[in-house]
């Protein structure tokens, strides 16, 4: 039974196949093979995790499908005399078994997000490096760390054997501001019908324009400001879980209204 289960899962036997002779030849063996069947269908599909890495004040969250694919959002913080990247990621990533990256997505050039590109391209293989489209500053970061990065709009998407990862934030970079925040690059990720957003820093101006319908998973936008995460957008999202990528700061984040609007829209929230 575990062998034309693993075979069927594989795709090394068709299930079709295996039923068709169960019928026609095996007989009193048919019990056999349905419980074969069966115990096909119900062999889990690979997992896919959203890890939100504790990097101090900053962001950095990995989402992995199994062993063949993994997208690393942010870099995080710099340190007195090191970074989040050197100090912090890649021991994270060397302890699970992730030797190298297939996306690294930048949402906005505020050093919180982007420190230690150099050292994260020199300890790890990089693939493909997204940039939000007209974020000019984040890309000459990126590429003078060696990178080259590709702009993303919003509905860009990035495809994984049924992993969904697109960009859903339409508030452009524009050189007139230097709000970054706003136009941070948000990602929501779907997966056999399960979703999670990732609002980078984006505030109110970003959630007074979500049309994306609710989600299972948040991490929550700019460290729980009190400018992000309003009380509409929580009770649209729905969320049953929502993480605060925080570390010691002077800001007040995360925001105790902010917590408080959380709370009520039913989610249960963790921090870093």
């Amino acid at each position: 039974v575990m062998a034309a289960a693993w075979l069927c899962l594989m795709g090394r036997l068709s299930a079709r196949r295996l039923a068709k002779a169960a019928f026609v030849r095996l007989g009193p063996a048919i019990p056999l093979a349905l419980a074969a069947l069966i115990a096909a269908s119900l062999v889990p599909a690979e997992a896919v995790t959203v890890r939100v890495i504790s990097v101090g004040q900053g962001d950095s969250i990995l989402i992995s499908k199994g062993g063949s694919f993994h997208m690393l959002v942010h870099t995080g913080p710099g340190f007195p005399g090191g970074t989040a990247a050197e100090d912090r990621i890649l021991p994270a990533l060397r302890s699970i078994g992730v030797g190298g990256i297939d996306v690294l997505a930048l949402t906005h050039p505020h050093s919180d997000h982007t420190s230690g590109l150099e050292e994260l391209a020199s300890g790890l293989d990089i693939g493909m490096t997204l940039v939000a489209e007209g974020d000019l500053e984040t890309a000459g970061k990126a590429k003078l760390a060696g990178l080259d990065p590709v702009f993303i709009r919003k509905g860009g998407l990035i495809e994984s054997e049924g992993l969904a990862i697109e960009s859903v934030n339409g508030v452009p970079f524009s050189s007139s501001t230097d709000d970054a925040n706003e136009p941070s690059m948000v990602l929501m990720v779907e997966y056999m019908g399960h979703r999670a957003i990732l609002c980078a820093d984006a505030g109110g101006l970003f959630e007074a324009g979500y049309d994306s319908g609710p989600v299972a998973f948040l991490k929550v936008g700019h460290h729980g400001s009190s400018t992000s995460s309003s009380k509409e957008f929580l009770e649209g999202l729905g969320a049953d879980y929502a993480a605060i990528s925080v570390g010691t700061n002077f800001y007040g984040h995360p925001s105790a209204e902010t917590v408080a609007r959380i709370e009520t829209a039913g989610a249960s929230w963790m921090r870093t």
